[in-house]
């Protein structure tokens, strides 16, 4: 964990983006955490050995090795990307790679510390207190978080976020993504209910989007000449009694 630093720059203004959030339901704030957290916080992000490659099968998340995926047979990979185009053009799907911080740091195993001490950031007094100020909601209590990586060929498609049970206030993605092309796709998009993009957000480094759940929303599609990845912490404001850590 050798120069990981976790810290919110208190110097920065968000009361135009507490406003934009008040009227829209949705809004950016850029700069949240200080340059050198946030450059520190990339760095052990791109430097993690262990990602997983994450879709859709009937409902249920299926985590794959990501490293894993250059082993498959030909056979193998033109029926995941079957299955991935089939029902992705029919109804939710995506694949992109995540390192699943929630589970990681609430299961039975153990986590490294720099992981550890970033599902904990997220969950500290000043990132809960600074989102409840964001967004007007006071009974924001915790937050779920996962390490996202998109790359050429993933995407998520649209869908609101709203599952029973899970008291989800509203979504939140923390852009670690230095120089990316807004053409290269990974646009955080919103839609009304025809279907027409009502607003969308370009990875930005170092800024935090928030939006209400429910809202219909998706990740668009990375192409193949995209450089670099789009990297974000993502989650959920939730209420409710947090589970209790390792």
């Amino acid at each position: 964990m050798t120069g990981l630093i976790l810290q919110l720059d208190d110097i920065a203004d968000r009361s135009a983006a507490a406003r934009r959030f008040a009227e829209t339901g949705r809004t950016q704030a850029p700069d949240l955490l200080t340059l050198a957290s946030a450059t520190s916080l990339l760095s052990e992000i791109e430097g993690q050995p262990n990602w997983n490659a994450v879709f859709d099968r009937a409902g249920q998340n299926v985590p794959l090795n990501a490293g894993a995926l250059s082993t498959l047979t030909e056979a193998q990979m033109r029926g995941l990307l079957g299955h991935l185009g089939q029902t992705a053009a029919s109804g939710f799907q995506y694949f992109f790679n995540n390192v699943p911080l929630y589970d990681l740091y609430h299961g039975p195993g153990a986590t490294s510390p720099a992981l550890k001490a970033i599902y904990e950031f997220i969950n500290g007094t000043d990132f809960l207190a600074q989102c409840r100020v964001l967004t007007g909601m006071k009974d924001i209590t915790f937050a779920d978080a996962q390490i996202t990586r998109y790359g050429p060929g993933q995407f998520l498609t649209r869908h609101d976020d709203n599952v029973a049970g899970k008291n989800r206030l509203a979504a939140y993605v923390l852009n670690l993504t230095p120089n990316w092309r807004a053409e290269w796709g990974g646009t955080l998009e919103f839609y009304d209910e025809p279907g027409n993009v009502i607003e969308g957000f370009t990875p930005a480094f170092n800024t935090l989007n928030l939006f209400k759940v429910p809202q219909s929303h998706a990740v668009t599609y990375v192409p193949p000449f995209a450089q670099g990845y789009r990297y974000a912490i993502t989650g959920w404001l939730r209420h409710g009694d947090a589970p209790k850590g390792n």
